[in-house]
């Protein structure tokens, strides 16, 4: 140790006299785990790009073709959300080449970068998820305070949310930056050379202080406090819409089976409540392993190295934030109910328009409709252009919806507000 010693301070004297050569580590190529985690991070990279830029590509095409579109604050946040979680996609490559090389290969500008989206995905897309189910519970609980979901205060609100997470995220802009690390030094005095063993990795460098600071602060405003807002909006959503349920029930009597078919309320309650636990299975184990190892970092005892099981589990809990980005485009995209109807009327518009057979079928409640013989045909409308070959049927309801307004100022709970609600609930 002492001869060690002696080196490194001869070397600090005459730099000139020895001879530095710089080694890098051999690559995981050969760690069949941290390959398996590496296949799975491109799986969700693909999944996440593909998913997210095809449901972008559904939105701008709707809210293109449809001119009530683009005041549907519905989609504005669909849209939103797979802008962020498209962003958060993408340091992913990068973090597949550091675990199969080793080490970080990029710069201090790309680890910038890389840390950047990767935080913003794990905070503003948190964010935009409270604003929504906010949205949804104003929808159901305050249908009459149509300011609170106005163009206005959505944009409003969602650009505070993002300078909040600006703010947030300004320390690891100022101190990311890729370290060097020094793994082994070899000396040779006869030839007057050392050789190092070194690597990059790409780190926050934040300091003890400001580190515990900063993962106590996004851990209670980007993980817990979204978490207790999001359970309350929806806990009071789903409430209020069984409450109207129950009422509407009691005053239609007989028509209560057909509700129930009109009206999934149980499909409300499923699909909420798979909202919540998703967001709640993929981000609490990864939120208890930061505070495990803070809490690693401040404990003043000795404690053992990890082990390589515990080393694969702590990768495997990373990964569950981008299971949750490359999903939610399930979640809140593809099964959006606005977002299909807007696709299917305007799908079926154009095809109206090419001279297919057309065949109109009204609801239960609509006037029986007569043909030309003065006998019923089943509330159907048909039209057979002669200079059309295909027989192609669509089916298009011919009530005209009560008015949001008129159900709204009911004195007692209707079906179509019920309906109304929801239209705003099901995604």
């Amino acid at each position: 140790m002492l001869d060690t010693q002696r080196i490194r301070d001869a070397f600090a004297v005459s730099r000139d006299i020895f001879s530095v050569h710089y080694v890098l580590p051999y690559t995981n190529h050969t760690n069949v785990p941290l390959m398996a985690i590496a296949a799975f991070y491109a799986l969700l990279f693909m999944i996440g790009t593909c998913g997210n830029a095809a449901i972008l590509s559904v939105v701008h095409y709707v809210r293109h073709q449809d001119l009530r579109a683009k005041h549907n604050m519905t989609l504005a946040y669909i849209c939103i959300l797979c802008i962020v979680d498209f962003l958060s996609m993408l340091p992913l490559p990068m973090t597949i080449i550091d675990q199969l090389l080793g080490f970080w290969m990029f710069g201090t500008f790309a680890c910038k970068l890389f840390r950047l989206l990767e935080h913003i995905g794990k905070i503003f897309s948190t964010f935009i998820l409270v604003a929504f189910s906010l949205d949804r519970y104003c929808a159901v609980c305050h249908p009459l305070r149509l300011t609170m979901r106005s163009q206005k205060i959505v944009t409003l609100m969602l650009s505070s949310m993002f300078g909040l997470t600006c703010l947030m995220l300004s320390p690891i802009l100022i101190f990311a930056h890729s370290k060097e690390l020094i793994v082994h030094e070899s000396y040779d005095m006869a030839g007057k050379s050392i050789t190092r063993l070194h690597l990059y990795k790409c780190v926050d460098d934040l300091g003890d202080s400001l580190f515990i600071l900063f993962t106590l602060f996004c851990f209670f405003f980007a993980y817990l406090v979204p978490l207790l807002m999001m359970i309350y909006f929806y806990y009071e959503m789903l409430y209020q819409l069984f409450k109207q349920s129950r009422a509407v029930r009691q005053s239609l009597g007989q028509r209560r089976k057909k509700l129930e078919e009109r009206i999934p309320i149980m499909r409300i309650a499923v699909y909420t409540l798979a909202i919540c636990g998703f967001h709640f299975i993929c981000w609490t184990p990864y939120w208890i392993s930061v505070l495990y190892s803070l809490y690693l970092e401040l404990a003043t005892s000795n404690t053992d190295p990890p082990t390589l099981s515990f080393i694969y589990f702590m990768y495997g809990v990373h990964a569950l934030p981008y299971v949750n980005s490359a999903s939610n485009f399930v979640l809140y995209g593809l099964l959006n109910r606005q977002l299909h109807q807007t696709h299917r009327r305007d799908r079926d518009h154009r095809s109206s328009r090419t001279g297919y057979t057309s065949t109109l079928k009204t609801r239960d409640s609509a006037p029986v409709l007569m043909n030309g013989n003065g006998n019923p045909n089943n509330g159907y409308i048909k039209s057979s252009p002669s200079n059309c070959s295909l027989q192609h049927q669509e089916y298009i309801p011919l009530v005209v919806k009560t008015s949001d307004f008129a159900s709204m100022t009911s004195p007692k709970p209707s079906l179509s507000n019920l309906e109304s609600c929801e239209d705003s609930v099901i995604l």
